[in-house]
């Protein structure tokens, strides 16, 4: 997770870097799996967090990113 973190950094300084991505995605796949989990596990744990973000209300900040406030 530490190495995906620093992935993220290297991404948000190149969001147009499709490599920058793919390391990010890749590392995230690679930490969820030495935690027993597998890729379906996360499409199912994404889709029940959509389901509860579906329930918040949001609300933009000045920079541009969406908060739940609730």
């Amino acid at each position: 997770l530490h190495h995906l973190q620093e992935e993220v950094k290297e991404l948000i300084d190149n969001p147009n870097d499709e490599l920058e991505w793919a390391d990010c995605f890749l590392l995230l796949l690679d930490a969820a799996r030495r935690k027993g989990h597998s890729v379906d596990d996360l499409v199912k744990f994404a889709n029940a967090k959509l389901e509860i973000n579906k329930t918040r209300s949001w609300k933009q900040n000045e920079n541009g990113v969406y908060k739940h406030i609730k």
